[in-house]
């Protein structure tokens, strides 16, 4: 027997008129509409079209059709919940940034964060200019070194709020005209009220910095870097 014409003729080399989404949705919309017995079909209604007297051919919609496309539903999203800390992540723990603004930079940590989970940490400030933020837990190598920060306590206002940063809202002109406009970029003045945050959350750590001598200090200023024939899953931090 000659085999049946292909409905997707090959318009050129690996090229086809429909591609395979289409092929399916036609032998689809095929399978279910043929399910319809013909006397039950409505007919097909000619409606006035045009100003010359013309006409045209109005499908029917058959009765108990589906949209064959896949409607988007609404998933329902629970909250996530806080992750664990690890055992080794304690107030007082000397960590290595892996990524951010401070690759490689150490710091210790202070407390974990209710909302998020995260991590805050500080360099401190004035000893390797690292400051108070926050950070994943992923993204840090805890180390055997720990500071006794004694019975110090990290103020509430250190919140997931208190670091987030206000969006500016602009209207589409002003998003226009800055499509055409070079701007250069300004160095913000520090704000002194988070400078002072600054100084009163890392008190506690610079005291106990102090207490371990200059050596400590140098630790806490040096960068973390691998160099040839070390390998990280042979090192003990």
């Amino acid at each position: 027997m000659p085999a049946k014409p292909s409905k997707n003729s090959l318009l050129a080399k690996g090229l086809h008129r429909h591609g395979g989404g289409g092929i399916r949705m036609k032998r689809l919309k095929a399978k279910y509409q043929g399910v319809v017995k013909a006397a039950e079909a409505p007919k097909k209604v000619q409606k006035p079209y045009g100003k010359k007297g013309e006409t045209r051919t109005i499908q029917p919609r058959i009765p108990g059709s589906f949209s064959l496309q896949n409607t988007p539903k609404r998933l329902k999203r629970s909250a996530q919940p806080i992750q664990k800390l690890r055992s080794s992540l304690t107030p007082g723990t000397v960590v290595i940034l892996l990524n951010g603004k401070y690759p490689g930079a150490r710091a210790v940590v202070l407390k974990q964060m209710a909302q998020s989970g995260q991590l805050l940490v500080t360099g401190p400030y004035s000893v390797n200019r690292v400051p108070l933020h926050r950070v994943e837990q992923s993204h840090v190598i805890a180390t055997s070194t720990k500071l006794d920060l004694g019975n110090s306590k990290v103020d509430e206002k250190f919140n997931d709020a208190y670091f987030k940063t206000p969006v500016e809202k602009k209207t589409k002109s002003e998003k226009k005209d800055e499509l055409f406009v070079e701007k250069k970029e300004e160095k913000k003045a520090q704000d002194p009220a988070k400078a002072a945050d600054q100084k009163a959350a890392d008190a506690a750590v610079v005291a106990a910095v102090e207490k371990q001598g200059a050596v400590f200090k140098k630790y806490l200023k040096s960068r973390f870097t691998l160099r040839n024939g070390q390998h990280p899953h042979l090192l003990k931090f």
